[in-house]
């Protein structure tokens, strides 16, 4: 039996109502806590935790370096009575797997309810629009800046957050419409979406005790649902944890919030390709090009009509100990530019380009008018 108009309808509008609350909504660390303390009770059947929440992911790792021995101060008072303590056991594969049994379980219930057919039907009006996933691109994202960041610190953990997270809220609220729709009883037990609708981001579970990271306090998206701001941090933290966005590509910070104080340096000392595109689009082709002191060498027209330019800095690196050269080049499926850096001597567009799909002039004929 195939989706109705009407159910098709409510379901994108569904959609629509898990977007923007993934925006909207505002954490009450009192309900959070509680959540958490019913989560245990409920759906792991264990005693309830001190919870501690912590202002941000970085100060989470504080707290959680501390609480299982690998550290300790007295800088937070509420866990000076755990940092002595060697013996935490984790959570985290036991949640794992009663979540993945659990989720495999609801799934086959919905199959079973709605037919092969129609359930893959109401999946793909849900999850073929990446849109939806924004909850999850968010969590990954992020996390993995973080991480990098707490390496550098000194911060990182031997501990991985687990599931819930603010990643799960896709998923829950696919089996929920579902259920709420088509009158089927909810599949997955109440304590467990309780802590993700009360703002959880993510947490490190153990026994005795849990550390919980709220939802960001800002976290700002373009129209493509990617994290972007043009003056601001596109998600941040009380706890000083800013990142930011350029149209979904992390980049330095300064970019975004102090583009004037840029240097040629700190684009030179970018390998990152995106993340150099991201220089030139925030600043612009003109400072870019002054910034790094660039002159022409070559230039060419591809067959799109896009300009493929040779450039050179007009003065010797002092780190490279010789001139920088750069190949502006322009993705045709896109039209983005990129500045790629290309080894020095080169003379000609065709060598440049060439060079950068590992070819020799010879092996590779771009599409180049000339």
């Amino acid at each position: 039996m195939d989706i109705t108009r009407e159910e098709a309808n409510e379901l994108y509008a569904h959609k629509t109502r898990v977007l923007e609350k993934g925006f909207s909504m505002r954490v009450d660390r009192i309900e959070l806590s509680v959540a958490c303390q019913e989560f245990y009770t409920e759906f792991l059947g264990e005693q309830k935790p001190e919870v501690f929440i912590a202002e941000g992911p970085i100060d989470a790792s504080f707290l959680l370096n501390h609480l299982i021995g690998k550290r300790f101060s007295t800088t937070h008072e509420q866990i000076a009575s755990f940092g002595s303590r060697k013996n935490h056991f984790s959570l985290r594969k036991e949640i794992d797997r009663s979540v993945f049994s659990r989720a495999k379980s609801a799934k086959e219930h919905l199959k079973e309810s709605l037919g092969i057919d129609k359930f893959r039907e109401v999946r793909n009006i849900l999850f073929r629009d990446l849109n939806f996933q924004f909850s999850q691109s968010v969590y990954h994202v992020t996390e993995k800046s973080i991480q990098n960041r707490l390496k550098q610190t000194g911060l990182d953990s031997v501990e991985f957050a687990a599931h819930p997270s603010f990643a799960d809220r896709d998923w829950l609220d696919f089996y929920r419409s579902c259920s709420a729709l088509f009158g089927f009883e909810n599949p997955i037990p109440t304590s467990y979406s309780n802590l993700i609708d009360n703002g959880l981001f993510s947490g490190f579970f153990f026994r005795d005790f849990t550390v919980l990271v709220p939802k960001p306090v800002h976290i700002h998206k373009n129209d493509n649902l990617v994290l972007h701001h043009e003056e601001h941090a596109a998600v941040s933290w009380p706890d000083k944890t800013h990142l930011a966005y350029w149209n979904g590509v992390e980049v330095p910070l300064s970019l975004i919030t102090e583009p004037e104080r840029i240097t040629a340096a700190d684009i030179l000392n970018e390998t990152n390709a995106e993340v150099r595109r991201c220089y030139q689009e925030k600043l612009g082709s003109e400072k870019f090009g002054s910034l790094l002191g660039l002159m022409d060498l070559d230039k060419k027209t591809d067959r799109f009509g896009n300009e493929l330019v040779l450039y050179r800095t007009k003065k010797i690196d002092e780190l490279a100990g010789d001139f920088i050269y750069f190949a502006k080049v322009v993705c045709p499926s896109t039209g983005r530019i990129y500045f790629l850096c290309v080894p020095p001597g080169m003379s000609s567009v065709e060598e440049a380009v060439s060079w950068t799909f590992g070819k020799t002039p010879e092996d590779y004929t771009p599409s180049i008018e000339t």
